[in-house]
């Protein structure tokens, strides 16, 4: 291996490590940007609040379409169509 090819090797990589670390920063900056949203939209600090809040919204979801699944059942009993 001659001095030229290891100089090649080292600089893919270090652009590839240059490439690494800016999708890192990207990454973070959308992360900011995500908990940002949820401080505003639902007033949430972090992923765990988050998670928190999405079981709960989940839960009350699942409440919900069984609460309008017997009505609707009801109402067909009811009215016979």
């Amino acid at each position: 291996m001659e001095i030229d090819d290891i100089t090649k090797d080292l600089n893919e990589l270090q652009k590839q490590i240059a490439e690494g670390k800016r999708k890192v920063a990207q990454l973070e900056g959308r992360k900011e940007e995500q908990l940002k949203r949820l401080k505003a939209d639902f007033d949430i600090s972090t992923s765990t609040e988050a998670q928190k809040l999405l079981v709960k919204k989940e839960t009350l979801r699942d409440k919900m379409k069984k609460t309008i699944i017997e009505k609707y059942e009801s109402l067909k009993k009811q009215f016979e169509w």
